[in-house]
């Protein structure tokens, strides 16, 4: 569902990809390791076994959102396109976070 409440706004929260899907499959494909598994108990009493994958900055899903903007302006891809695409204010944004990304290599 979306943050606003919709299932087809197209809107998500921030980190339910990242969290649901992307590190699970990263752990899955051997780029991080497997998940400590904790046991804890909510405030109603229930078990339940959570997960605590480590963190990663560098490999998580945000790294995706920047090679994905890398290779389509390597592509030559117009700046304003992929600055929308991505939902940046500002063309300028794009290229001053993908330039930066570039450089780390």
């Amino acid at each position: 569902m979306s943050e606003s409440g919709d299932p087809h706004s197209g809107k998500q929260r921030r980190d339910s990809r990242n969290v649901r899907e992307w590190t699970p499959a990263r752990a899955a494909a051997g780029v991080i390791a497997e998940p400590e598994k904790l046991r804890q108990v909510s405030s109603d009493g229930k078990k339940r076994t959570v997960r605590k994958y480590e963190e990663s900055r560098e490999h998580g899903f945000h790294a995706l959102r920047h090679t994905f903007a890398s290779v389509h302006l390597d592509a030559r891809e117009n700046p304003v396109a992929v600055s929308k695409w991505l939902g940046h204010a500002d063309p300028s944004i794009t290229l001053r976070i993908c330039a930066a990304h570039d450089a780390r290599g």
